[in-house]
């Protein structure tokens, strides 16, 4: 009888052990990399913002805060954590919080997704209340801001309905433009002044300028805007513009479309800052630039009967530089008038004690620049250009100035033919010529010279030493090549003013709003020989008939003199007549 027989069979005890090792092993290691789970990267990133799901108090909700015992608190619920930046100089509050003498209005602290402002000042009774956070507001992983939280309630029955559209443009060019508009209420003191302090209501215009101020209770306002280079609530007049309406703005309904102006308007107090030597010069410093001055010596010594004192406009216009032509020794003083005024028709009428003290250190150098540049092309009947001085001329040695033709024929200039502007730090030449545009030319200055071909452009040289500074210093000599228009290449431009002011200057600008062209109080006018090219047309309208335009005064609620833009940019092309272009105001 056959039987089954099983073995169990063990392997030798070496063999075992590795077994139990190998197996210890890949457990470990399986058991690492399940517990180092590295993220993915490269993902996107998360760059949706924070959403405002919830406000305490409630979006627009009235009858708010009406236990006076305890501080208003106001919480702030998005649908993910927040960081909160700069909150203190982001956040917008209008109407305005009242102040705090130590410390701010209200301290904050974040709780993940949720931002609690306590406010640390009472707020006023049946008022509406909008709090615009800016981009204060942002997600913890990105630094996303959220788009445009505001919360707006009422502590009344009622939210405050009136509003306010319109659009700000730039009153030089008429191109609408970014600002901040600012509502003033006007109380019975009404000592508040719309440039240093901060408004009740405001908000900031669009790229287009338009805005809309709105939740505003019934009442008198002032209304002004401006543009604060730093993000502020206040305007700096001496280097930011401004604008404001004459007129109090009675709320008692919505107002719309309203139009504001704004320009640069120093109102700063006109003063004179110092009067005192500086190198070799004596300098007397204003608070802002100047207009216009006079300087005068109230008493001139025998020895100094035939001397002459020269000074010009240095740093911008604000700083009137004295030169020692008179010879003046370091204890020598001498008094002399000034009388100047800004450019708001601010005036000042003061004595100076003139004295100069170190003449060993180096003088300013001596230099020139033209008006227009080399290669304009300008008038073919009347050569014009302005030469700027570093300082003022003493002397002008005309033979060293001529016009020379594309044969190198030499064009006097006479002395005639030179206007010397005050101070004597500028000049204008003016030599009519007759020239046949694209063919031949004549300078009327000199008849018997022949007529030979010509290509259209002319060279003024100035050779050394046809200026002499106050100083005794030569001019470096210069060559500076002009183009004629011809008429084959021009357009022009008319129309007729109608108007009831005494005085209007009519500009002719490029693109860039500088002026090419003026003319002034021509009720019919022409603006002739104008090269091809896009053209804007301003009226600036003046008091006078021969006045400057006015910038007006804030100070004063006197706004500027009218500027009139023609509506639509002026397109030239060669032998071309745009008539009709009128103005009516």
């Amino acid at each position: 009888m056959f039987h089954s027989t099983r073995y169990l069979i063990h392997p030798p005890k070496r063999y075992n052990s590795l077994i139990e090792t190998i197996f210890i092993i890949v457990i470990a290691l399986l058991t690492s990399t399940c517990a180092a789970i590295n993220p993915l990267e490269g993902g996107p990133k998360d760059t949706v913002p924070p959403q405002l799901i919830e406000t305490y108090p409630a979006q627009e909700s009235t009858n708010n805060f009406q236990e006076k015992k305890k501080k208003p608190t106001i919480t702030l619920t998005f649908d993910k954590e927040i960081q909160v930046q700069d909150i203190y100089n982001k956040l917008i509050v209008t109407p305005k919080l009242a102040r705090r003498e130590e410390g701010p209005s209200y301290v904050f602290k974040v709780k993940k997704n949720i931002l609690e402002l306590s406010l640390e000042v009472p707020l006023e009774e049946d008022t509406t209340y909008t709090f615009n956070f800016k981009d204060a507001i942002r997600d913890t992983h990105e630094g996303t801001p959220a788009e445009n939280p505001t919360l707006t309630f009422s502590t009344g029955a009622q939210v405050d309905a009136m509003y306010i559209t319109g659009q700000v443009k730039l009153l030089m060019t008429d191109q609408p433009t970014k600002a901040l508009i600012s509502l003033y209420k006007i109380t019975e003191a009404d000592t508040t002044h719309i440039l240093n302090s901060a408004p009740d209501y405001f908000t900031a215009s669009k790229e287009d300028g338009t805005f809309r101020l709105e939740h505003i209770k019934q009442g008198t306002y002032r209304l002004c805007a401006g543009q604060s280079k730093e993000n502020k609530l206040t305007i700096d007049p001496s280097k930011e513009p401004y604008g404001f309406l004459t007129a109090p703005l009675e709320l008692a309904e919505p107002i719309e479309n309203i139009s504001l102006y704004i320009t640069e308007a120093n109102i700063n107090e006109f003063k004179v800052q110092s009067s005192k030597p500086q190198g070799p010069y004596f300098e007397i410093s204003f608070s802002k630039p100047i207009s216009t001055y006079h300087l005068q010596l109230k008493h001139i010594p025998k020895r100094l009967k035939n001397s002459t004192l020269y000074s010009h406009l240095i740093e911008e216009g604000a700083t009137i530089r004295v030169y020692n032509t008179l010879g003046l020794l370091e204890d020598d003083l001498l008094e002399a008038k000034l009388e100047t005024g800004d450019e708001m028709g601010n005036a000042i009428e003061q004595d100076i004690k003139l004295q100069f003290k170190d003449r060993r250190v180096e003088k300013a150098p001596f230099k020139y620049t033209m008006q227009p540049a080399a290669g304009t092309k300008i008038n073919a009947k009347l050569f014009q250009v302005d030469i700027q001085f570093s300082k003022p001329i003493k002397d002008i040695q005309a033979d060293n100035l001529y016009l020379l033709t594309e044969q190198k024929e030499k064009w006097p200039i006479s002395p005639e033919e030179i206007t010397i502007h005050p101070h004597r730090d500028k000049i204008t030449i003016q030599k009519k010529l007759n020239l046949t545009t694209g063919s031949k030319s004549s300078i009327a200055a000199d008849a018997s010279t022949p007529k030979d071909e010509n290509k259209n452009q002319a060279t003024l040289q100035i050779d050394k030493g046809a200026f002499v500074s106050v100083e005794k210093e030569l001019n470096e000599a210069g060559t500076f090549k002009y183009l004629f228009k011809t008429s084959e290449e021009c357009g022009s431009i008319k129309g007729n003013v109608i108007t009831r002011a005494p005085g209007f200057i009519i500009q002719l600008l490029d693109r860039e709003y500088q002026v090419v062209d003026e003319i002034r109080n021509q009720r019919y006018y022409e603006f002739k020989d104008v090269l091809p090219g896009n053209y804007w047309i301003r009226v600036l309208a003046t008091s006078t008939r021969d006045g400057q335009w006015s910038f007006g005064n804030i100070n004063k609620l006197i706004p500027p003199d009218p500027v009139i833009f023609y509506p639509h940019e002026l397109a030239i092309v060669a032998k071309w007549e745009l008539e009709d272009i009128d103005f009516v105001f």
